[in-house]
């Protein structure tokens, strides 16, 4: 491959990646807290009823709960509505997976010694849906151990859940004019922290949310022809990945609740060692001889911040994700992708 198709492709993946076309399909729900327990509410109940004067608020918390109860239903409702939107494509995506995983698995009839081919320098490196320079603060391109710095510091989630990802892009083209049958893994090694935390309540504090997962993505970049069932280009579309838990890996998911008048304050906060990074990995991928693949190895973050309705304290929530204090060393860092060619060549 030229350095001018190089370039042509790194351009046009820049602009794929920018319509959102391969994000990995991963549902957030903010936290919806009950509130206290039906017990204590009982119980703080029966004392203000017994006091003239402090009688009025017994019809404020009935209410207060009430309503809780109202939106814990509503929520629920909320849910069902969206499976039903979403549960017809998850079963043709769980449909086209194992059709793919059987052709690999066809294409592997007679024992064949693996070879392995290491892909040790991403051609890109990006955020998406679009750069945010106060959280990308750095990126390097080096063999074997290219890295991004990070920082997302926040008190706030205008709009409710807010979100980036950040994506090392691999090529690999099929030197064959045969099939290869590939396992594909990677990892990400972080070296940071992350700390959340929520403001408190009377009867019901806030909650501040930080989720960051770890995948991989496989893309049929060119070269792969037409679906033959549907007969539709498959150019630019994700390869349909079987075991979605093997090439997703859950980094943090924080819910960290301000606290009130009968629940503690629950901060979250964790440190990331680069000695233990997280794998990601997608099994038999089945690639056409001479077609162009492209592997994206990400790290999506969600945050943020569910209102109680009552807060006391304004100022103490936050959310945190350190992963390029340059004293410290932090950053993450994507050291390479590995195939393992499971066909011999003229499979």
């Amino acid at each position: 491959m030229t350095v001018d198709e190089l370039m042509q492709i790194k351009t046009a993946v820049a602009e794929f990646a920018e319509q959102g076309a391969v994000t990995p399909r991963r549902q957030v729900r903010p936290d919806h807290r009950p509130g206290p327990a039906q017990s204590q509410m009982n119980q703080l109940q029966s004392l203000l009823s017994s006091d003239p004067n402090l009688g009025k608020l017994t019809g404020i918390l009935t209410r207060r709960r009430d309503e809780q109860r109202k939106a814990l239903l509503a929520v629920q409702k909320e849910m069902r509505s969206e499976a039903q939107n979403w549960q017809p494509a998850a079963a043709a995506s769980l449909d086209a997976a194992i059709a793919a995983r059987r052709h690999a698995l066809g294409l592997l009839a007679e024992p064949f010694l693996s070879t392995y081919v290491p892909l040790e320098e991403p051609f890109l490196i990006w955020e998406l849906p679009h750069p945010e320079l106060n959280i990308w603060r750095d990126d390097q391109i080096v063999p074997g151990g290219s890295w991004v710095k990070l920082i997302l510091e926040t008190s706030s989630s205008p709009g409710g859940q807010n979100g980036t990802d950040f994506r090392f892009y691999f090529l690999w083209e099929n030197p064959s004019e045969y099939y290869a049958v590939a396992n594909v893994s990677s990892s990400l090694a972080l070296n940071g922290q992350a700390v959340a935390s929520g403001n408190a309540g009377i009867l019901s504090g806030d909650t501040a949310s930080l989720y960051v997962n770890a995948y991989l993505s496989v893309i049929r970049w060119s070269g792969w022809g037409n679906d033959p069932i549907t007969g539709q280009p498959e150019d630019q579309t994700p390869y349909p990945v079987y075991d979605y838990q093997d090439r997703t890996k859950s980094v943090v998911a924080f819910d960290a609740y301000g606290g009130d008048w009968f629940d503690d304050a629950e901060p979250k906060s964790a440190t990331f060692d680069p000695q233990m990074p997280y794998d990601v990995s997608a099994e038999l991928v089945a690639i056409p001889g001479g077609a162009v693949t492209l592997f994206e190895v990400g790290l999506t973050i969600s945050w943020w911040f569910h209102n109680g309705g009552d807060t006391v304290d304004s100022d103490y929530q936050s959310i945190s994700l350190d992963l390029g204090y340059d004293p410290l060393g932090y950053e993450a860092v994507c050291p390479m992708v590995e195939l393992e060619i499971l066909t011999p060549p003229g499979a």
